[in-house]
């Protein structure tokens, strides 16, 4: 045992609960933004802070950001923090090291970012894209460099450090029509800016923001579409949980009881890794529990082989292990992230072999979406029910034509999973945000039906 497993150990056998768990995480930002007049920002931040966290049916946390506060004064508020409780049931929330496993050094030293480097790429991307895009249009590149690691410790005996560190540059188009303007944002993840694919990225963003401007609607009815791969992003956002052990669980997602059984079209595929895939970010190697991250099939050619779960819900469901997907809630207004939740790191659509062209080719007479809004309050999770604005383009004859900026979709989960034809061959990713250092990725999606509904002009 290291020093701090020890430590720990005789501080649970103190205040008699089943066990505790420190964990440590570091993170360092640096953000430059570049426009199309010239200005050019730059901030950075850094954060340290630490977690204890009581076993047992009820948990309490502590939190600090102050790293010379003494452990056994953060475990006394967490033991406090649980209250009066049974605490005799661990119920899986403390991992063991395995046989052999050396504990975690050192702090570890991030990686620095390359300003110079990112102001370079930020000045680059407003050029190229000033130079493609309408005479009417505001521009804006972010360039952004995260570094972060994570250690674990417990009263078990465990004791891991994972690090990781990408750039993300954001292109930010807002495209002025004769009587709107629309607002899009596009991103690229990549290990280190030579990687990044400025013609893509740039080429991708301009369509996003053009190809509905100044449309119109479709009438009534079910469509072939074709959902860009940002669009299809935002979905995934907005609908993973209805993936997560939990809400499977306690029925609070509409597959609750179809774990083995067909959900989606064979079509279909979804995963989920910490290493970077197809172009992806990749992320920390443990989770917030120190369970090794590795990588996860959800939806296996339409078949739902398993959830995402924490330590907790892998007991609670009877899975054979944890996905290593416990992160924490960004509980009281997103001010103290204390509460452990299933959550994903790299989650994406299995990417196919066809190219933007070919979907839309196949759609042949449909409508190829571009945007939807509000996407926390889109979808039902227990019933599957879907309805957003949407915009897009008018697919005849296999070619886009005429853009579209009001309609709504107004349909199910279960029908888009059931309807998937084929996946694109490229994958853009999304942060998400209020979620932390979580991503999502996806390539274009041809769904054979999709209902949506004409919205007034």
């Amino acid at each position: 045992m290291t020093d701090v497993c020890m430590q720990l150990a005789g501080l649970a056998r103190k205040h008699g609960v089943p066990g505790l768990e420190l964990e440590e995480e570091w993170s360092r930002t640096q953000e430059v933004t570049a426009t199309e007049d010239g200005s050019l920002g730059c901030s950075s931040s850094e954060l340290a802070q630490r977690y204890v966290r009581t076993a047992g049916d009820h948990v309490g946390y502590a939190r600090s950001e102050d790293a010379s506060e003494p452990l056994e004064d953060l475990a006394a508020r967490a033991v406090a923090e649980a209250g009066a409780v049974d605490l005799s049931d661990p119920a899986g929330m403390l991992a063991r090291p395995r046989v052999g496993e050396a504990g975690a050094g050192r702090n570890p030293e991030l990686e620095e970012a390359d300003v110079a480097a990112m102001t370079a790429m930020a000045r680059r991307c407003v050029g190229r894209l000033t130079d493609v895009a309408g005479e009417h249009s505001t521009i804006e590149c972010m360039v952004r460099h995260y570094a972060c690691a994570r250690r674990v410790s417990n009263s078990e005996g465990l004791s891991r450090l994972a690090e990781h560190a990408h750039y993300m540059v954001r292109m930010t188009y807002i495209a002025f029509g004769k009587g709107e303007q629309h607002w899009v944002q596009c991103r690229s993840f990549a290990p280190s800016l030579d990687d990044v694919d400025v013609t893509e990225l740039v080429g991708r963003t301009k369509l996003a923001g053009e190809a509905s401007l100044d449309g119109g609607t479709v009438e009534t009815g079910d469509y072939p579409v074709v959902i860009s791969r940002d669009v299809m992003n935002q979905v995934l956002v907005g609908m993973w949980s209805v993936f997560g052990a939990e809400k499977v669980a306690t029925g609070q997602s509409f597959l609750a009881g179809k774990l083995g059984s067909r959900v989606a079209s064979p079509a279909l595929g979804l995963a989920e890794t910490a290493e970077p895939a197809f172009g992806g970010p990749g992320c920390l190697g443990i989770d917030c529990e120190g369970v090794v991250h590795g990588a996860s099939s959800i939806v296996e050619k339409g078949t739902f082989v398993r959830p995402v779960s924490n330590l907790e819900w892998a007991v609670k469901m009877g899975l054979p292990s944890s996905t290593a997907n416990a992160n924490r809630r960004d509980s009281l207004g997103r001010i103290v992230p204390n509460d452990v939740f299933t959550a994903p790191g790299n989650l994406y659509v299995v990417p196919g072999t066809e190219d933007l062209d070919g979907l839309v080719a196949k759609a042949g007479d449909g409508v190829y979406l571009t945007d939807i809004s509000d996407i926390y309050h889109s979808f039902s999770f227990a019933s599957g029910g879907v309805s957003t604005p949407c915009r897009g383009v008018r697919i005849r004859n296999g070619k886009l034509a005429e853009p579209i900026s009001a309609v709504a979709w107004s349909d199910s989960l279960q029908s888009l999973f059931a309807n998937v034809v084929a996946c694109g061959n490229a994958v853009a990713w999304f942060d998400m945000e209020d979620l932390g250092a979580l991503w999502c990725g996806s390539p274009d999606v041809l769904v054979s039906s999709m209902h949506l509904a004409a919205a007034e002009l």
